[in-house]
């Protein structure tokens, strides 16, 4: 009987001290555990529409989220996805990461549900049109002899932009304050090495990107007027790297100093320069797409008005690069110095139609001519586009001052800079103009040869 005792005790024991390492439960805690917590909210707190490079955050009126578009991003906007950000544990529909049409009235409706899925919440993504407020001011006005620059032979178009800086006729590279940086990079430039060498006529595209053009004799030899073979030249990585020749032609005339280009060298362009003189003027079109100048099309345009009626040339300018590869489909400017002393006439055409656009002299002042740019003929014009809005800077002369105005194409709207005079008789100035998409600014250089370059620089808000 001993033994059975002995063996009851440890059974007791055994069971003592397994029933001890069992977990006991705390503060009502049951052996299943807690259930969790599910997230009650569903908001959106933040959302931004993106297409391509083009990037705009939202902003909260309640459950609307408003959407500042310019007026060139808003076709964008019909392909557009959204990022967002909601609630912890949220879930969204539709997916915002779906291409959708943003511009489709009454907008485009998000619905927020809890984790819980008790709460709900709508939003709508809406549209509104950012209104522009621009402004220009004049940054610095230098005499040319302050600048260094010798005489000019052609006396046209003898001003560009490379980037943010300007280039003169003589290849002199200028700073955006004025301040010399040196010379233009010539390398592989016929008659570049000739004494005085200077530009027939330069221009910039819409990136910046110089093209010049160079005046060569039937033997190759520059000359400074009078050429009948000209040369094109882009510097497509900047004012200090070798250009690319994109265009030679023989065609015997001397108005390549009428040369402007649009749109992008690198991609999509025009050049335009005038074929010689008649009652219709005619002027040359080269077409490139995708930065194929090896296979450029020529075309050309025609304007009503008459380059041999005594006045001192005509120019086009156009707004982009648009074309389809046998026809530009852009809108441009028509530059023309009218004969008979009526002055200068700068008008828009789009689609076949002219609209006319006006200076702002006043009527019968005396530097006030014909449509109130200047009372001689002469000037030059050069099309730029603010956020795809159409704009133009026009220089023009008169008999004791030149002058400069920007102003956009819309006759109903503000001019940017009205009419303004610079002493200094000068039957030739020359403008160019840029968009720097970096600073938002506009840049406007006018160059009265023998006086003064003046630069002004417009500025881009939007409320």
């Amino acid at each position: 009987m001993k033994s059975v005792k002995f063996f009851a005790m440890f059974v007791a024991a055994a069971v003592f001290t397994l029933s001890s390492c069992e977990k006991t439960p705390q503060g009502g805690e049951q052996g299943g555990g807690e259930e969790p917590t599910l997230g009650t909210e569903a908001e959106l707190t933040s959302l931004t529409l993106v297409s391509g490079d083009i990037s705009i955050d939202g902003f909260f009126n309640g459950n609307t989220v408003e959407i500042a578009y310019r007026a060139n991003q808003y076709d964008a906007l019909a392909t557009a996805t959204a990022t967002v950000e909601i609630s912890e544990g949220a879930t969204i529909e539709p997916d915002p990461a779906t291409p959708r049409d943003y511009t489709v009235e009454g907008g485009v409706t998000f619905t927020v549900t809890s984790e819980d899925g008790k709460t709900t919440e709508e939003y709508t993504v809406t549209l509104i049109e950012a209104m522009a407020v621009i402004t220009g001011e004049l940054t610095w006005n230098k005499a040319v002899g302050e600048l260094g620059l010798p005489a000019y032979s052609r006396g046209n178009v003898g001003i560009a932009f490379s980037g943010t800086h300007i280039v003169t006729y003589d290849a002199q590279v200028f700073d955006l304050t004025g301040a010399p940086v040196g010379k233009l990079n010539l390398t592989g430039v016929e008659g570049a090495d000739a004494e005085n060498f200077q530009f027939a006529a330069l221009s910039n595209d819409n990136n910046g990107v110089l093209v010049a053009s160079v005046g060569l004799d039937a033997s190759g030899a520059y000359v400074p007027t009078g050429n009948t073979q000209n040369r094109y030249y882009a510097w497509m990585d900047g004012y200090d790297s070798a250009p690319t020749l994109i265009l030679s032609d023989a065609s015997g005339n001397d108005f390549c100093i009428y040369m402007s280009v649009a749109g992008d060298v690198k991609g999509d362009a025009i050049l335009t320069y005038v074929a010689g003189r008649g009652p219709t003027q005619m002027h040359h079109v080269w077409l490139v797409k995708n930065g194929d100048w090896e296979n450029k099309v020529w075309s050309s345009v025609s304007t009503q008005y008459p380059g041999n009626d005594g006045n001192w040339g005509q120019a086009l300018s156009f707004f982009d690069g648009s074309n389809d590869g046998t026809a530009a489909l852009s809108p441009f400017i028509i530059c023309d110095s009218r004969g008979n002393n009526e002055g200068l006439q700068i008008l828009y055409m789009e689609n076949g139609i002219e609209t006319r656009l006006v200076g702002s002299l006043e009527e019968g002042e005396l530097a006030g001519f014909g449509d109130l740019y200047g009372n001689y003929s002469t000037g030059s014009a050069k099309a730029f586009l603010i956020d795809g809005v159409p704009y133009v800077a026009v220089a023009s002369s008169g008999w004791t001052q030149v002058y400069l105005t920007i102003q956009p194409v819309d006759t109903n709207a503000d001019y940017i800079i009205p009419t303004v005079a610079y002493p200094g008789a000068e039957i030739f100035p020359s403008v160019a103009a840029f968009y720097d998409s970096e600073s938002g600014n506009v840049y406007v250089a006018m160059l009265s040869p023998n006086n003064q370059i003046v630069l002004y620089t417009v500025s881009v808000q939007y409320v």
